[in-house]
């Protein structure tokens, strides 16, 4: 059986990502003549723009309607997170293509060392396990939406459609009408999840690569600690070298993380924000009128919200975890000169570049439970306001 080095497997990941992306048009590792923008991709921009004039049609539509208003605001974060999504997955097609480069190019500088090959294969094997977990979360929920909304039309005997949308000059209420809507919104479905899977698969997978960086931080620190123990200050050549190594993956996870947070930051800002409003209507909603299809949509977002916060927060703990191993680093044996560098690698340890949603919001388990605050007591005024 082959072995694949975990350099070629974290490329591997990110290429088997854009080719599954292929029909929304979000293969961005494709450089060819079949690369985006092509036609998948400006099929998904359509879309999207006919879901903006429907969504903002069916507000209007809808503004006497509690229910029915409530769902096409909802509807509506989604529409704007879905051009959010395809502005990353698009729009920053080179950026997120240096993002690859660059975790690649520092696994490749380091796997020949098996204690951080093993780091590497390690962070590989967790995002081959939640490739399958994100995708089927998003398309369970996709076939839930339309279940149950089939199983309601059918039990009350109405025609009830799975989104806060409608189509501009057809009776949605006929039955031609109905059906035209619903096929619509079937593909929408399948759009949607293709969406979400590619841009919160590939932050999840960008994060892994983030913290394995960070251990092999980490990691080099104790393997300067060890020779220091074992052979002291004398091969001052050998003490460069591991100092080197320490210096090099420190300055390029920082560049790696500034360049995340350039791709990734909009992207967190807007769904965090939009997520939070929705998710306070949906449960809102769900209350006073019994929304079923509002759980599924509630569960989605309030998803969206976790992964992103978790992802920061587990970030953050292994930055935690590598500067108490960086100050327990036996630095006071090496010479002088390499004392005063050595400082400067803590000094740098200690201002990490820390994963946020455009510098306004940190990705982390506080912020997850700030948002929860604020849903909550954006939903006690709706229910303050309702009576």
């Amino acid at each position: 059986m082959e072995i694949t080095s975990p350099s070629l497997e974290c490329f591997n990941i990110f290429l088997r990502l854009s080719d599954f992306v292929t029909p929304i048009g979000g293969n961005i590792m494709d450089t060819g003549p079949n690369g985006p923008p092509n036609k998948f991709t400006y099929i998904m921009y359509t879309l999207l723009a006919l879901n903006l004039v429907m969504t903002c049609n069916a507000i209007h539509y809808t503004h006497n309607d509690f229910v029915g208003l409530a769902f096409s605001l909802v509807t509506f974060g989604f529409t704007v997170q879905g051009f959010v999504k395809l502005y990353v997955i698009i729009g920053c097609r080179v950026k997120i293509r240096n993002l690859i480069s660059t975790a690649q190019n520092f696994i490749v500088g380091y796997e020949a060392n098996s204690r951080l090959r093993d780091i590497f294969d390690r962070y590989n094997k967790f995002c081959n396990f939640c490739r399958p977990l994100v995708l089927y979360l998003y398309a369970i929920s996709g076939v839930s939406v339309i279940s149950v909304t089939i199983a309601i039309g059918v039990w009350t005997k109405t025609k009830i459609l799975p989104f806060g949308f409608m189509m501009p000059f057809i009776d949605h209420t006929s039955d031609g009408g109905y059906a035209l809507n619903f096929m619509y919104m079937l593909i929408v479905t399948v759009y949607a999840v293709y969406g979400l899977f590619a841009s919160d698969f590939g932050f999840l997978c960008f994060m892994a690569m983030a913290c394995s960086q960070v251990e092999t931080i980490g990691q080099l620190c104790k393997d300067l600690t060890d020779y220091l123990e074992l052979h002291g200050s004398e091969d001052l050549e050998e003490i460069q070298k591991l100092i080197i190594l320490i210096a090099t993956a420190q300055r390029s996870h920082t560049n790696y993380m500034k360049n995340l947070e350039d791709s990734f930051g909009i992207h967190s800002f807007i769904i965090i924000a939009s997520s939070m409003i929705a998710v306070a209507i949906t449960i809102f909603v769900f209350i006073q009128h019994f929304w079923l299809n509002g759980i599924m949509i509630a569960t989605i977002l309030m998803w969206q919200i976790f992964a992103i916060c978790t992802v920061g927060g587990i970030y953050m703990i292994k930055v935690d975890q590598v500067m108490m191993e960086i100050n327990e680093t036996k630095w006071y044996l090496l010479p002088w000169r390499n004392q005063k560098i050595f400082i400067n690698i803590i000094h740098n340890a200690q201002h990490p570049v820390e994963p946020s949603a455009m510098g306004r919001l940190p990705l982390n388990f506080e912020t997850f439970v700030n948002c929860i605050k604020m849903m909550y007591q954006f939903l006690m005024l709706l229910l303050n306001m309702s009576n």
